[in-house]
């Protein structure tokens, strides 16, 4: 499994989770421009719930 790989998959564990805080630093390492756009989505959806 490759760093961004990797990286994409601790983010959908975390965006999944119940957690009330997301604390991110440098989540977009590793990660290519879809998984980048996918994860501004998230969090996007996050902040607006």
């Amino acid at each position: 499994m490759s760093g961004g790989e990797r990286k994409h998959l601790v983010l959908e564990l975390m965006f999944t989770s119940d957690a009330n805080v997301l604390l991110l630093d440098e989540p977009d390492n590793y990660l290519d421009i879809p998984a980048k756009q996918w994860m501004e989505d998230q969090v996007t959806t996050a902040a607006t719930n």
